[in-house]
């Protein structure tokens, strides 16, 4: 799914921000009626053939030092994506989160985003990114059968490497959130509380929602191993390969 052609990424981008500023000036545009089609989502609507499944991988190359400095212009609203790939990468993500009316709640960019990112959209702060982490682990430890064949490398050298705070969460570590027990804000700040209140307010088998910007899958689905958390759905934004935000709906 990664991208590497960037001619081909430039010129996809250009057709989508032709038409995206052919239709700025007038509210809802041709751009949101085209896009925006039939399948409905808990607070939010997606193109029927913009959405796909998922599927587990270990991350790729890591940015390098220069390409991290980008974390920086997060903050920034750009006018125009010209600079390097990356920059190009994530027009075509606010581009579309726009286009969807979502709003990133931009967290820290220290390779832990995506454990922020869900400590976010579970618990309404991303400062349970440690607890989060730790839950993954677990669940990838207790189910190996589950993980183990989309890690490239031994697993328990990926477990350990991957329980280390700043270690870049990758996709095989989002089915592993999907699929887990989730515990309410008050168990997750008391994890000793948690075998006396096992019943009390758990999420379990969620669907993680993420808008992304790869060139050719602008919507990734990911779902849980059994479905039983129906009416709570997480919802990302993904950078590839560089930073994930939690999104909402705008206000």
């Amino acid at each position: 799914m990664i991208v590497e052609n960037d001619a081909a990424i430039a010129r996809a981008l250009q057709e989508e921000l032709s038409r995206i500023a052919a239709a700025e000036g007038s509210g809802v545009s041709n751009t949101e009626q085209e896009l925006i089609i039939t399948q409905h989502w808990p607070g939010m609507i997606v193109g029927n053939d913009a959405v796909i499944p998922h599927v587990p991988k270990t991350n790729g190359e890591i940015p390098s030092e220069d390409e991290q400095e980008i974390k920086n212009w997060l903050e920034v609203d750009y006018k125009m994506p010209y600079g390097i790939p990356p920059i190009r990468k994530l027009w075509v993500l606010r581009s579309r989160l726009k286009v969807y009316y979502l709003v990133e709640n931009k967290v820290q960019g220290d390779g832990n985003c995506q454990f922020r990112s869900l400590s976010d959209q579970l618990y309404d702060s991303p400062e349970h990114h440690k607890y989060v982490r730790e839950q993954v682990i677990e669940q990838l430890k207790s189910q190996p059968q589950m993980y183990s064949s989309y890690v490239p490398m031994a697993y328990d050298a990926y477990l350990e490497k991957m329980s280390r705070s700043g270690e870049w969460g990758d996709h095989v570590t989002l089915q592993a959130a999907a699929d887990l027990v989730w515990a309410n804000t008050l168990l997750c700040r008391f994890p000793l509380l948690l075998s006396a209140f096992l019943s009390v307010d758990l999420h379990y088998g969620i669907k993680i929602f993420m808008i992304t910007s790869f060139k050719d899958t602008c919507c990734v689905e990911i779902l849980p191993k059994v479905l039983k958390s129906k009416n709570k759905v997480i919802y990302l934004s993904f950078w590839a390969e560089v930073h994930y935000n939690p999104v909402r709906r705008m206000s």
